[in-house]
């Protein structure tokens, strides 16, 4: 599918267009947002408070038959000052693998400590430090990319039948990715899929959104696929419980 660039001749006629009545004239198309636009509308569609995900981890082989099955318990403040968020992952009968607390600073640099018991020192984690040896990073489940505001928009593309911005992201320094293009619904905000690339332009990472459900007159991701074209797996995040909560208050 051709992404749709917009020169300064395109926007030109945008604005000319924006009276024109005659009934077989296209409604004119609206000027692209910048980058910190686009990305502070998808920011505003997470739920104000605690998003509390309940799911699974589906682990696939090149088949797409399931091979392994962990269970996810998130929590992210993705609204907080500053945003944060707490991974758990399980095996498949509850006992539990892995924790992580993290912290996104206002660039999207992301701070991440392995979660330990009371009174215990926690651990500093790198931010592309694997989630045990499933390929997926934790920081995969903070949209840290969604905080990024260097790059550019290129155009509008379709996807998955909704008409879409689509934008190159790049990182405020080096890190796992040397840019993330996204697509972002024009209408909801919401983002539908994120290819993570490295600087010749390999895709490392594809996040493709299958699923979305709305929580007090918001629209929130639900079913995600996670593909690692460097490994034959694909892994979905089925989400079996997802809800706002009221952000915890300091006593």
């Amino acid at each position: 599918m051709m992404i749709r660039r917009f020169g300064p001749a395109v926007l030109a006629a945008a604005v000319l267009n924006v009276g024109a009545q005659e009934s077989n004239v296209e409604p004119a198309i609206p000027p692209p947002p910048s980058v910190a636009d686009l990305m502070a509308r998808v920011r505003d569609t997470f739920p104000h408070g605690a998003w509390h995900i309940n799911g699974e981890l589906l682990i696939r082989d090149n088949r797409g038959e399931p091979v392994r099955t962990l269970l996810a318990d998130i929590r992210l403040d993705l609204r907080g000052h500053p945003p944060s968020g707490r991974v758990r992952i399980a095996d498949a009968f509850g006992a539990e693998l892995a924790a992580v607390q993290a912290q996104l600073e206002p660039d999207g640099t992301v701070t991440l400590r392995e979660e330990a018991p009371e009174h215990a020192l926690s651990r500093a984690v790198p931010p592309d430090a694997t989630v045990l040896d499933t390929g997926l990073q934790w920081s995969d489940f903070l949209f840290d990319f969604l905080w990024w505001n260097r790059g550019r928009v290129l155009g509008m593309e379709m996807k998955r039948a909704r008409e879409c911005w689509v934008a190159e992201l790049l990182p405020p320094a080096p890190g796992r990715f040397a840019s993330v293009r996204v697509w972002v619904d024009a209408r909801e905000h919401l983002l539908l899929q994120a290819e993570g690339r490295e600087p010749g332009g390999r895709v490392l990472r594809r996040f493709s959104v299958k699923s979305v459900r709305k929580i007090n007159d918001r629209w929130v991701i639900e079913d995600v696929d996670f593909e690692l074209p460097a490994q034959p797996a694909r892994i979905t995040l089925r989400v079996r419980e997802s809800r706002a909560l009221p952000r915890e208050v300091p006593p």
